[in-house]
């Protein structure tokens, strides 16, 4: 632990992981940025009564980072203290996950992970498609932006999800949303909420 990142899913491979702790897991490199600290996802991933813990990222997804054309399903697991930093200049987000792919998130919960700037909990990008079902989003932070979640240029869905007791330095401790899509579903608890375009 704490040399490399744990798991990397490769292109066109699919892998089902169960009650398994990623730990301590370390993506960094002295001359660049490195995303996913925990696992980085090119393939087809569910990960089920798991946990992703205590990993970091010089760079985006503290946790996971989900590649543009990956699947990740995270099922009845938790994401707990991970940490996205910054490498020199670098913006980097997504403490918990970095999603620029298809994520589904069920009966699950992100806590107490940070980023350097946006998205403490989930940072969603690109044509990233983020969809929370039944989960807890909590005690998340972001230097910057998005306390809990940062959606730039995604759809994000909240369906029966809670976002509360998140903090940001600067703008919008539960969710801050830019030039994507959010909604809300049915019976979401937020808090601290941020839409721009």
């Amino acid at each position: 632990a704490g040399i490399d990142r744990a798991l990397h899913i490769l292109d066109n491979v699919t892998v089902e992981v169960v009650g398994v702790t990623i730990l301590g897991g370390n993506a960094s490199h002295a001359d660049r940025e490195e995303n996913g600290g925990g696992i980085f996802n090119q393939g087809d991933l569910t990960l089920i009564d798991s946990r992703v813990l205590k990993n970091t990222a010089v760079g985006n997804g503290g946790g996971i980072y989900n590649t543009s054309l990956a699947r990740l399903m995270i099922v009845d697991s938790e994401i707990v203290e991970n940490m996205a930093v910054v490498h020199e200049s670098q913006y980097v987000s997504g403490g918990g996950i970095s999603n620029a792919g298809e994520l589904t998130v069920v009966e699950s919960r992100l806590i107490g992970n940070f980023s350097e700037f946006g998205g403490g909990g989930l940072f969603n990008t690109a044509d990233g498609k983020a969809t929370l079902l039944d989960s807890l989003v909590t005690f998340n932070n972001a230097n910057d932006y998005g306390g809990g979640l940062l959606n730039h240029k995604g759809m994000l869905v909240l369906d029966g999800t809670a976002v509360l007791g998140n903090q940001s330095q600067w703008e919008a401790g539960g969710i801050r949303t830019q030039d994507g899509k959010l909604d809300g579903g049915a019976d979401p608890g937020l808090d601290g909420v941020a839409l721009s375009v």
